[in-house]
């Protein structure tokens, strides 16, 4: 469990990073919501993320399992709704001109985000593990850099490298063994 101001903390710069790529996404996908109806949306799944931190249910990717929340209720909303973004309108021309909603689609596309998030989950697993089998400072060199989007420069200063260069070419060999490890 995680005390509340460091989560607000962590929610908060997350929201500065991605806030406004997922609403921009989440707007042109579904089209037929309006702008505060994603903005509502996105604001309930901060409060599952919330809570998700809170109870110790996330505590890494953090981003996915927002965007997971916020995609499966912007599914919830058009199917509640009734209505259609052009991707759910029927394949034939009569629903084409009257702008009829095929409930298959929407029934399929769903299914189909419960089974991405199976599968998202399964992939989040073997990169964990095959994090898990690395080095520490493999680990802690490519959480440097992907993670906390520091410079190589930086990188190679905190973890004792000659150089950028150094670092970068450490890194690579880094990603090569994850590769290995995470499709054996």
């Amino acid at each position: 469990m995680t005390d509340e101001k460091t989560i607000n903390r962590v929610l908060a710069d997350f929201d500065r990073r991605y806030s406004e790529n997922a609403k921009a996404y989440l707007t042109a996908q579904f089209s037929v919501l309006s702008e505060n109806e994603v903005e509502d949306i996105m604001q309930e799944a901060r409060i599952v993320l919330w809570n998700a931190i809170k109870d110790g249910k996330v505590t890494k990717d953090l981003y996915p399992y927002f965007f997971k929340t916020c995609k499966n209720q912007c599914l919830k909303a058009v199917r509640k709704k009734g209505a259609h973004s052009e991707t759910l309108i029927g394949t034939n021309d009569e629903d084409y001109q009257e702008g009829r909603i095929n409930m298959e689609k929407v029934e399929y596309l769903l299914q189909s985000a419960a089974d991405d998030d199976a599968s998202q989950q399964y992939k989040s697993d073997m990169a964990h593990q095959a994090l898990e089998m690395m080095t520490e400072k493999c680990r802690k060199l490519l959480w440097l850099y992907y993670n906390d989007e520091l410079s190589w420069k930086v990188i190679a200063d905190m973890t004792g490298l000659k150089n950028a260069t150094t670092a970068k070419a450490a890194a690579s060999r880094c990603r090569q063994t994850f590769r290995e490890k995470y499709h054996s």
